[in-house]
Parts: C-alpha cells; sequence; structure tokens
C-alpha cells in the first residue's frame, strides 16, 4: 500500500479482528513487535516469504491477505471517508478469519459503501 495508506494496512485489520497484540501477532511472523508496527505504518515492507508464513500460521490465505489490500487500495484511491474505508477494511478482515462470516462481511461492505456513496450524492460528489 501507499504511504499515505499506512492506517490501513491489512495486516492491521487482521490483528484488529483477531483482537491480537502486536507483541503476539508479531510471534506468528518470527519478527519483533517494532518490525510488526513498522509493517503497519508502512514504514518497512515485510517480505513475501515472512507474510506467507505469518498468514499460514493464522490460517490465512495470500489470496484473502491480498483482496484486503486491493480493497484498501480501492477505497483510499476512490477518497472514501476515513471511517467508511475502517468499518469496510474491518468488516472484511472478520470475513477473512471467520468464513462462516463471509457473506454477511461483504454484505455490510456493500452497506458501508451505499452509506457512504448516498453522502457523496447528496453533497453533490457525482456528476449526473
Amino acid at each position: 500500500m501507499k504511504s499515505n495508506q499506512q492506517n490501513f494496512h491489512p495486516l492491521r485489520f487482521i490483528r484488529i479482528a483477531k483482537d491480537i497484540k502486536q507483541n503476539e501477532f508479531s510471534k506468528y511472523f518470527s519478527c519483533s513487535p517494532a518490525y510488526i508496527s513498522s509493517v503497519e505504518n508502512g514504514k518497512r515492507k515485510m517480505t513475501l516469504r515472512i507474510l506467507k508464513s505469518g498468514l499460514n500460521e493464522l490460517g490465512i490465505s495470500l489470496e484473502d491477505y491480498f483482496e484486503l489490500e486491493e480493497l484498501g487500495n480501492y477505497l483510499v484511491t476512490s477518497e472514501t471517508e476515513k471511517e467508511i474505508i475502517y468499518r469496510c477494511m474491518l468488516a472484511k478482515s472478520i470475513g477473512i478469519i471467520r468464513p462462516d462470516l463471509k457473506k454477511d462481511a461483504e454484505q455490510l461492505i456493500v452497506e458501508f459503501l451505499e452509506i457512504h456513496n448516498n453522502k457523496k450524492s447528496r453533497k453533490g460528489g457525482f456528476d449526473a
């Protein structure tokens, strides 16, 4: 993700959705909490090897991780409100870690984006 997207790093949302502190989360990736913090804040990039290993330990596929990253990139570049980005990223993360909730999470994302689009259209944000 781009540096201005650092608050929306996929690992941060996976960690929050799993309700894990950085100290514990770092053990899944065999690295320090400071390293996780640097990655979440966009100051460092995690190697694919470490990412893949950690996600595997968490039971998360690379495909799901990259879908979450893609959602974040889309939302940030479409100038979505920060609150809506946060809600969508968290819902997507919950759907990833709890496959039984995936459909519900996807529905929440649709609803959050509808709220955003309705607000934007009321403000004249879209061309007719």
